[in-house]
């Protein structure tokens, strides 16, 4: 599981598009805020695993 803060929500939503093993949860807050925290994604199976913690890590300044 990777928690989404602030900017990372529409980072992860583009990003979403490519990676149909990725479980999206959006928590529905009305506004964006730095270090908010705004929904999360899951995924299943090593490999989904290693690719969420990859873009995790490329994301992580955005928030």
């Amino acid at each position: 599981m990777l928690n989404l803060l602030g900017k990372q929500m529409t980072a992860a939503r583009t990003a979403l598009a490519d990676q149909p093993a990725w479980h999206f949860h959006d928590y529905g807050k009305a506004e964006i805020k730095a270090h908010r925290k705004m929904g999360h994604i899951t995924v299943m199976g090593s490999i989904a695993s290693a690719q969420l913690r990859q873009w995790g890590q490329e994301h992580h300044d955005i928030s």
